[in-house]
């Protein structure tokens, strides 16, 4: 997916790959909407080890990430 990504940002009239985005106003609502899809990823049977999150910064994102993901119920490796 990655490489098909770059290939359509480096040619526009490369075939698109099914990707979406989301915006969120705030740190906290991008960490509560993304564990929240993440949680229904889970429900729909998605192995915990099939999905990995990516941070910019992990100390941006460790701490508040790990809060949530408690109170979701949501597994989360920071290692």
């Amino acid at each position: 997916l990655g490489e098909r990504a770059g290939e359509r940002y480096a040619d526009p009239a490369a075939p698109a790959p099914d990707i979406t985005a989301q915006v969120y106003s705030d740190r906290e609502g991008e960490i509560r909407g993304t564990l929240g899809r993440v949680k229904h990823l889970l429900r729909l049977g998605v192995r915990a080890e099939e999905i990995v999150l990516v941070a910019r910064r992990e100390a941006d994102y460790g701490p508040a990430l790990a809060e949530v993901a408690w109170e979701y119920g949501v597994p989360v490796d920071l290692a």
